[in-house]
């Protein structure tokens, strides 16, 4: 058991360290669709205020 504990421990560790990454990612990367979304959005009002 002590051989198998410090190697759950850097699986953890890594897993931890994946997902986070993946999640810091992610949250970037929803937060510049959200951010595209809006200035195309609001071009597209834009536009669409000139032409009514």
């Amino acid at each position: 058991m002590a051989k198998k504990k410090p190697r759950l421990n850097v699986e953890a560790y890594f897993f931890l360290k994946c997902f986070s990454s993946l999640f810091l990612r992610s949250h970037e990367f929803i937060e510049n669709l959200y951010c595209f979304h809006y200035q195309s959005g609001a071009k597209i009002g834009k536009s669409f205020n000139e032409l009514a």
